[in-house]
């Protein structure tokens, strides 16, 4: 791995952050084992079923709404630097992570098949994409479509930060009063936002093994 190339030093950063996140939950641990839990949870929510999955695991599980905010911000910034560096090292046959290249030859698939729509809207398209919540998109799949297309690293990230941070703190505003509004029912409803999530991101990542 060349560390003169900016995505090797993406990497290192990503992996950084990642580590930064596991002391800090390390920390909290020694303090308050159970809010050490819910943040660790919130990370791996977002991580299986997306910033929605993320925002409303820390919701429900009573966590502060800006810590619940800053947690999901913060991980997915480590996610997208993470994976996305891997995609652009695989892709230059620098570095090859078998547990990744179905996902990253789904991806090409997806492009491959709406390659005129996103050549056609380019950034706008990608910022676009990445703020809505639809199948196949987000910021990880965002970031690696921006670099197919041409976009530079460095545009590219913002593009997809930018889309992110805005999208993520707008869906955090929403389904923290949803929340708020089920737990007045009932203390156990907001976590059906949550069981749906898992459902639907179960069901994409089935039919993601069947190709796009």
């Amino acid at each position: 791995m060349d560390l003169n190339k900016i995505e090797s030093r993406m990497l290192l950063l990503g992996l950084f952050l990642l580590l930064l996140l596991l002391a800090s939950i390390g920390v909290v641990a020694l303090f308050d084992v159970e809010l050490a839990s819910k943040l660790f949870g919130t990370a791996v929510t977002n991580l299986i079923v997306g910033r929605m999955g993320g925002l409303s695991f820390g919701f429900a599980s009573g966590i502060d709404f800006y810590v619940v905010l800053f947690i999901n911000l913060y991980f997915e910034v480590l996610l997208v630097l993470i994976v996305y560096s891997l995609f652009v090292l695989s892709w230059d046959n620098a570095v090859k992570f078998k547990k990744l290249e179905h996902f990253f030859d789904v991806i090409k698939s997806f492009v491959a098949k709406y390659h005129d729509q996103f050549h056609r809207y380019g950034p706008y398209g990608i910022f676009f994409f990445v703020f809505f919540p639809l199948f196949m998109s987000g910021p990880v799949v965002g970031a690696i479509i921006g670099f197919i297309i041409g976009i530079s690293h460095i545009r590219n990230i913002l593009i997809v930060l930018s889309s992110t941070f805005i999208a993520t703190t707008l869906w955090a505003f929403f389904l923290n009063e949803i929340v708020a509004f089920l737990n007045n029912i009932n203390q156990y409803a907001s976590w059906g936002i949550l069981i749906v999530l898992v459902l639907v991101a179960l069901i994409a990542r089935k039919n993601s093994k069947k190709g796009v």
